[in-house]
Protein backbone atom coordinates (compact mmCIF):
# COMPACT_ATOMS: atom_id res chain seq x y z
CA UNK A 1 0.00 0.00 0.00
CA UNK A 2 1.67 3.00 -0.96
CA UNK A 3 1.43 6.83 0.90
CA UNK A 4 -1.37 9.07 -0.28
CA UNK A 5 0.56 12.14 -0.10
CA UNK A 6 -2.52 14.60 -0.34
CA UNK A 7 -3.91 14.03 2.75
CA UNK A 8 -5.27 17.37 4.56
CA UNK A 9 -4.93 17.52 8.74
CA UNK A 10 -8.23 19.76 9.07
CA UNK A 11 -11.09 18.76 10.48
CA UNK A 12 -14.12 17.90 9.07
CA UNK A 13 -18.02 17.76 10.02
CA UNK A 14 -19.62 15.07 11.25
CA UNK A 15 -16.25 13.19 12.29
CA UNK A 16 -18.28 11.08 14.74
CA UNK A 17 -20.22 9.21 12.66
CA UNK A 18 -17.49 8.89 10.31
CA UNK A 19 -15.01 5.90 9.72
CA UNK A 20 -11.44 5.21 10.97
CA UNK A 21 -10.37 4.07 7.61
CA UNK A 22 -6.32 3.07 7.16
CA UNK A 23 -5.45 5.38 4.45
CA UNK A 24 -1.86 3.93 3.87
CA UNK A 25 0.52 1.29 5.76
CA UNK A 26 4.40 0.52 5.44
CA UNK A 27 6.46 -1.82 8.08
CA UNK A 28 9.82 -3.15 7.59
CA UNK A 29 12.57 -5.20 9.70
CA UNK A 30 15.66 -2.80 9.60
CA UNK A 31 19.04 -3.70 10.48
CA UNK A 32 19.55 -1.21 13.46
CA UNK A 33 18.56 2.46 14.70
CA UNK A 34 20.29 4.51 11.87
CA UNK A 35 18.82 2.08 9.26
CA UNK A 36 15.47 2.38 10.30
CA UNK A 37 15.14 6.00 11.11
CA UNK A 38 16.52 6.18 7.19
CA UNK A 39 13.65 4.26 6.21
CA UNK A 40 10.94 6.37 7.73
CA UNK A 41 12.51 9.61 6.77
CA UNK A 42 12.05 8.70 2.98
CA UNK A 43 8.37 7.87 3.79
CA UNK A 44 7.96 10.76 5.39
CA UNK A 45 9.42 12.58 2.11
CA UNK A 46 6.90 11.54 0.01
CA UNK A 47 4.17 13.24 2.21
CA UNK A 48 3.79 17.15 0.57
CA UNK A 49 2.59 18.01 4.67
CA UNK A 50 2.52 16.15 7.63
CA UNK A 51 -0.38 16.13 9.91
CA UNK A 52 -0.64 18.29 13.14
CA UNK A 53 -1.12 15.08 15.26
CA UNK A 54 1.55 12.52 15.13
CA UNK A 55 1.46 9.38 16.93
CA UNK A 56 4.77 7.70 18.01
CA UNK A 57 4.02 4.08 19.61
CA UNK A 58 6.44 1.85 21.26
CA UNK A 59 6.04 -1.69 23.46
CA UNK A 60 9.05 -0.09 25.23
CA UNK A 61 7.06 2.84 26.15
CA UNK A 62 9.56 6.03 26.52
CA UNK A 63 12.75 4.12 26.75
CA UNK A 64 13.85 4.39 23.11
CA UNK A 65 14.36 8.15 24.00
CA UNK A 66 17.61 6.89 25.80
CA UNK A 67 19.01 6.39 22.07
CA UNK A 68 20.16 9.76 20.87
CA UNK A 69 19.22 9.25 17.16
CA UNK A 70 15.52 8.49 18.06
CA UNK A 71 15.28 11.30 20.43
CA UNK A 72 16.85 13.85 17.58
CA UNK A 73 13.90 12.14 15.16
CA UNK A 74 11.09 12.92 17.29
CA UNK A 75 12.24 16.50 17.89
CA UNK A 76 12.70 17.07 14.10
CA UNK A 77 9.00 16.44 14.05
CA UNK A 78 8.63 18.56 16.41
CA UNK A 79 10.40 21.04 14.90
CA UNK A 80 8.14 20.59 12.17
CA UNK A 81 4.82 21.71 13.68
CA UNK A 82 3.42 18.30 14.65
CA UNK A 83 1.48 17.83 17.67
CA UNK A 84 3.76 14.95 19.00
CA UNK A 85 2.77 12.42 21.69
CA UNK A 86 4.23 8.96 22.50
CA UNK A 87 1.01 6.71 23.53
CA UNK A 88 1.56 2.64 24.23
CA UNK A 89 -0.03 -0.19 25.83
CA UNK A 90 3.02 -2.80 25.57
CA UNK A 91 3.01 -4.92 22.63
CA UNK A 92 -0.92 -3.56 21.80
CA UNK A 93 0.28 -0.04 21.28
CA UNK A 94 -0.87 0.07 18.06
CA UNK A 95 -4.64 -0.19 19.50
CA UNK A 96 -3.47 2.71 22.08
CA UNK A 97 -2.96 4.88 18.97
CA UNK A 98 -6.22 3.70 17.48
CA UNK A 99 -7.91 4.79 20.76
CA UNK A 100 -6.16 8.04 20.62
CA UNK A 101 -6.73 9.09 16.78
CA UNK A 102 -10.21 8.36 17.07
CA UNK A 103 -10.73 10.06 20.16
CA UNK A 104 -9.57 13.26 18.70
CA UNK A 105 -11.08 16.15 16.87
CA UNK A 106 -8.44 15.73 14.20
CA UNK A 107 -9.48 13.94 10.82
CA UNK A 108 -6.11 12.85 10.31
CA UNK A 109 -3.35 10.98 11.92
CA UNK A 110 -0.02 9.65 11.86
CA UNK A 111 0.90 6.86 13.89
CA UNK A 112 5.40 5.93 13.70
CA UNK A 113 6.31 2.94 15.48
CA UNK A 114 9.65 2.75 16.69
CA UNK A 115 11.03 -0.56 18.03
CA UNK A 116 14.20 0.28 17.66
CA UNK A 117 17.58 -0.21 19.88
CA UNK A 118 16.72 -3.42 20.46
CA UNK A 119 19.59 -3.47 23.25
CA UNK A 120 16.78 -1.30 25.13
CA UNK A 121 13.91 -3.05 23.61
CA UNK A 122 15.42 -6.88 24.09
CA UNK A 123 16.05 -5.66 28.06
CA UNK A 124 12.24 -4.61 28.84
CA UNK A 125 11.38 -8.39 27.97
CA UNK A 126 14.32 -9.53 29.89
CA UNK A 127 12.94 -7.45 32.93
CA UNK A 128 9.86 -9.59 32.78
CA UNK A 129 11.59 -12.75 32.44
CA UNK A 130 9.92 -13.07 28.93
CA UNK A 131 12.88 -12.17 27.07
CA UNK A 132 16.13 -14.46 25.75
CA UNK A 133 18.06 -14.17 29.38
CA UNK A 134 18.97 -18.33 30.55
CA UNK A 135 15.51 -20.32 31.55
CA UNK A 136 12.99 -17.34 30.26
CA UNK A 137 10.18 -17.90 27.39
CA UNK A 138 13.18 -16.70 24.42
CA UNK A 139 11.32 -13.99 22.72
CA UNK A 140 13.52 -12.23 21.25
CA UNK A 141 13.42 -8.61 19.86
CA UNK A 142 13.95 -7.62 15.90
CA UNK A 143 14.13 -3.76 15.03
CA UNK A 144 11.19 -3.01 13.08
CA UNK A 145 9.38 0.47 12.18
CA UNK A 146 6.36 1.27 10.13
CA UNK A 147 4.20 4.11 9.39
CA UNK A 148 0.05 4.22 9.10
CA UNK A 149 -2.36 6.67 8.33
CA UNK A 150 -5.18 6.93 10.25
CA UNK A 151 -7.72 9.09 8.63
CA UNK A 152 -11.81 9.81 9.30
CA UNK A 153 -14.01 9.81 6.92
CA UNK A 154 -17.11 8.33 5.11
CA UNK A 155 -15.91 4.77 3.98
CA UNK A 156 -15.87 3.73 0.40
CA UNK A 157 -16.01 0.33 -0.84
CA UNK A 158 -12.15 -0.21 -1.39
CA UNK A 159 -10.89 1.82 2.15
CA UNK A 160 -9.55 -0.43 5.27
CA UNK A 161 -11.86 0.58 7.66
CA UNK A 162 -10.98 -0.36 11.22
CA UNK A 163 -14.79 -2.09 12.38
CA UNK A 164 -13.51 -2.41 15.90
CA UNK A 165 -10.59 -2.18 18.17
CA UNK A 166 -10.08 -3.60 21.44
CA UNK A 167 -7.66 -4.56 24.19
CA UNK A 168 -9.00 -6.63 26.55
CA UNK A 169 -6.92 -6.74 30.44
CA UNK A 170 -6.40 -10.42 32.39
CA UNK A 171 -7.73 -9.83 36.05
CA UNK A 172 -5.37 -10.13 39.15
CA UNK A 173 -6.00 -14.06 40.68
CA UNK A 174 -6.04 -17.38 40.02
CA UNK A 175 -9.29 -16.83 37.99
CA UNK A 176 -7.57 -14.15 35.74
CA UNK A 177 -6.66 -16.69 33.21
CA UNK A 178 -10.15 -18.02 33.31
CA UNK A 179 -11.85 -14.61 33.40
CA UNK A 180 -9.77 -12.87 30.44
CA UNK A 181 -10.57 -16.43 28.21
CA UNK A 182 -14.13 -16.47 28.72
CA UNK A 183 -14.47 -12.34 27.73
CA UNK A 184 -12.25 -13.29 24.27
CA UNK A 185 -14.97 -16.09 24.07
CA UNK A 186 -17.92 -13.82 24.21
CA UNK A 187 -16.11 -11.37 22.07
CA UNK A 188 -15.15 -13.81 19.63
CA UNK A 189 -18.80 -15.07 18.96
CA UNK A 190 -20.18 -12.36 18.12
CA UNK A 191 -17.83 -11.71 15.19
CA UNK A 192 -19.85 -11.63 11.78
CA UNK A 193 -19.32 -15.71 10.52
CA UNK A 194 -16.40 -14.90 7.55
CA UNK A 195 -14.01 -13.33 10.00
CA UNK A 196 -10.22 -14.75 9.66
CA UNK A 197 -8.73 -14.25 12.81
CA UNK A 198 -4.63 -14.10 12.71
CA UNK A 199 -2.84 -16.28 15.27
CA UNK A 200 -1.69 -14.59 18.18
CA UNK A 201 0.91 -17.48 18.58
CA UNK A 202 4.24 -16.41 20.45
CA UNK A 203 7.18 -17.83 22.53
CA UNK A 204 6.10 -17.04 26.03
CA UNK A 205 4.48 -19.70 28.51
CA UNK A 206 1.49 -17.53 29.27
CA UNK A 207 0.50 -17.16 25.32
CA UNK A 208 0.90 -21.29 25.10
CA UNK A 209 -1.79 -21.30 27.50
CA UNK A 210 -4.18 -19.28 26.44
CA UNK A 211 -3.58 -20.84 22.76
CA UNK A 212 -4.29 -24.76 24.08
CA UNK A 213 -7.22 -23.30 26.22
CA UNK A 214 -8.64 -21.78 23.48
CA UNK A 215 -8.37 -24.97 21.25
CA UNK A 216 -10.95 -26.60 23.66
CA UNK A 217 -13.61 -23.98 23.63
CA UNK A 218 -13.47 -22.52 20.18
CA UNK A 219 -14.81 -24.67 17.18
CA UNK A 220 -16.51 -23.99 13.91
CA UNK A 221 -15.63 -21.23 12.22
CA UNK A 222 -13.54 -19.61 14.63
CA UNK A 223 -12.06 -22.85 15.80
CA UNK A 224 -7.87 -22.40 16.57
CA UNK A 225 -6.91 -24.54 13.66
CA UNK A 226 -8.64 -22.07 11.12
CA UNK A 227 -6.72 -19.25 12.09
CA UNK A 228 -4.25 -18.05 9.44
CA UNK A 229 -0.73 -17.85 10.67
CA UNK A 230 0.87 -15.42 12.87
CA UNK A 231 3.30 -12.82 11.52
CA UNK A 232 5.82 -13.95 14.46
CA UNK A 233 7.71 -17.20 13.85
CA UNK A 234 9.83 -18.99 16.44
CA UNK A 235 10.91 -16.94 19.36
CA UNK A 236 11.16 -13.41 17.04
CA UNK A 237 9.31 -10.74 18.34
CA UNK A 238 8.01 -7.78 16.36
CA UNK A 239 6.12 -6.12 19.70
CA UNK A 240 3.91 -3.15 18.56
CA UNK A 241 4.42 -4.16 15.04
CA UNK A 242 2.83 -7.37 15.06
CA UNK A 243 -0.77 -6.12 13.91
CA UNK A 244 0.53 -4.13 10.73
CA UNK A 245 2.92 -6.71 9.29
CA UNK A 246 -0.38 -8.87 9.28
CA UNK A 247 -2.29 -6.45 7.62
CA UNK A 248 0.46 -5.61 5.06
CA UNK A 249 0.79 -9.29 4.34
CA UNK A 250 -3.55 -10.26 4.49
CA UNK A 251 -4.57 -7.59 2.62
CA UNK A 252 -6.29 -9.62 -0.09
CA UNK A 253 -7.53 -11.95 2.13
CA UNK A 254 -9.76 -9.17 2.83
CA UNK A 255 -11.79 -9.88 -0.19
CA UNK A 256 -13.06 -13.32 1.62
CA UNK A 257 -13.85 -11.28 4.95
CA UNK A 258 -12.83 -9.33 7.62
CA UNK A 259 -9.67 -10.32 9.37
CA UNK A 260 -9.48 -10.39 13.02
CA UNK A 261 -5.84 -9.42 14.28
CA UNK A 262 -4.82 -10.57 17.53
CA UNK A 263 -1.72 -9.59 19.57
CA UNK A 264 -0.86 -10.29 23.23
CA UNK A 265 0.44 -7.60 25.04
CA UNK A 266 2.53 -7.61 28.83
CA UNK A 267 0.51 -7.44 31.49
CA UNK A 268 -2.01 -9.62 30.71
CA UNK A 269 -3.35 -7.81 27.26
CA UNK A 270 -4.64 -9.28 24.50
CA UNK A 271 -5.69 -7.10 21.83
CA UNK A 272 -8.55 -7.52 19.13
CA UNK A 273 -8.52 -5.45 15.99
CA UNK A 274 -10.99 -5.81 13.50
CA UNK A 275 -10.24 -5.33 10.24
CA UNK A 276 -12.67 -5.23 7.08
CA UNK A 277 -12.18 -3.98 3.47
CA UNK A 278 -15.33 -1.84 2.39
CA UNK A 279 -17.47 -3.25 5.37
CA UNK A 280 -18.68 -0.35 7.60
CA UNK A 281 -18.69 -1.05 11.81
CA UNK A 282 -22.37 -0.74 13.56
CA UNK A 283 -21.43 1.85 15.91
CA UNK A 284 -18.36 4.07 16.88
CA UNK A 285 -14.88 2.31 18.12
CA UNK A 286 -15.04 1.70 21.74
CA UNK A 287 -14.47 4.27 24.12
CA UNK A 288 -10.47 4.11 26.19
CA UNK A 289 -9.41 5.71 29.04
CA UNK A 290 -5.97 6.39 29.76
CA UNK A 291 -2.64 7.59 32.34
CA UNK A 292 -1.25 10.50 31.41
CA UNK A 293 2.46 10.09 32.11
CA UNK A 294 6.08 12.06 32.59
CA UNK A 295 8.21 11.75 29.91
CA UNK A 296 11.34 13.66 32.25
CA UNK A 297 10.25 11.44 35.40
CA UNK A 298 10.52 8.40 32.88
CA UNK A 299 13.51 8.99 31.21
CA UNK A 300 15.34 9.84 34.60
CA UNK A 301 14.53 6.58 36.18
CA UNK A 302 15.87 4.98 32.65
CA UNK A 303 19.29 6.88 32.73
CA UNK A 304 19.55 5.58 36.80
CA UNK A 305 19.23 2.22 35.41
CA UNK A 306 21.61 2.27 32.63
CA UNK A 307 24.26 4.17 35.54
CA UNK A 308 24.10 0.51 37.49
CA UNK A 309 23.68 -1.96 34.41
CA UNK A 310 27.28 -3.10 34.42
CA UNK A 311 27.65 -3.57 38.31
CA UNK A 312 24.17 -5.52 38.60
CA UNK A 313 22.16 -6.55 35.92
CA UNK A 314 19.51 -7.76 38.39
CA UNK A 315 19.29 -3.91 39.85
CA UNK A 316 19.07 -3.17 36.07
CA UNK A 317 16.12 -4.83 35.15
CA UNK A 318 13.93 -4.30 38.69
CA UNK A 319 14.73 -0.62 37.58
CA UNK A 320 13.81 -0.75 34.29
CA UNK A 321 10.47 -3.38 35.21
CA UNK A 322 9.53 -0.64 37.82
CA UNK A 323 9.42 1.87 35.66
CA UNK A 324 7.58 0.74 32.83
CA UNK A 325 3.68 1.23 33.24
CA UNK A 326 2.14 -1.72 31.76
CA UNK A 327 3.22 -4.38 34.11
CA UNK A 328 1.98 -2.42 37.23
CA UNK A 329 -0.30 -4.19 38.60
CA UNK A 330 -2.98 -1.79 39.33
CA UNK A 331 -4.03 -1.61 35.79
CA UNK A 332 -4.54 -5.55 35.94
CA UNK A 333 -8.56 -6.25 34.79
CA UNK A 334 -9.26 -2.87 32.87
CA UNK A 335 -10.28 -2.96 29.24
CA UNK A 336 -9.27 -0.57 26.51
CA UNK A 337 -6.68 1.15 29.03
CA UNK A 338 -3.85 3.08 27.79
CA UNK A 339 -0.71 5.34 28.50
CA UNK A 340 -0.02 8.60 27.24
CA UNK A 341 3.15 11.31 27.25
CA UNK A 342 2.76 14.82 25.63
CA UNK A 343 5.59 16.96 27.08
CA UNK A 344 8.15 18.48 24.59
CA UNK A 345 11.28 16.42 24.15
CA UNK A 346 14.45 18.11 25.07
CA UNK A 347 17.60 16.76 25.77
Amino acid sequence: MQFDASFSSAPTENLAVASMVIESLWARQVLSVSHGLSLLEAQLNQLTTLPEQVLLISAGEVKPLLNAKIREFARDLMQKGCQLRFVSAACTSFHAAVFEASQSQSQDCLVIALELDQGLQQACLNSLGVGNDVEQDGLTVLNCVGLCVLRKKHAEPKDIIIMQCDILSQPLGMSGTQKLLLMFEDYIKQLPEATQPVSFAISSQWGKKLELALQERLSGPFATSEWLASAEQGQQHFLSLKPLFELQGYQAALAKGPLLLMTLGGGGRLGCMLISRGLKADQALTQSSLSECCIKSDQSAYQAALHVKNECQASYYQQVKHTLKYPQTQYRGINNHYFRWSETITE
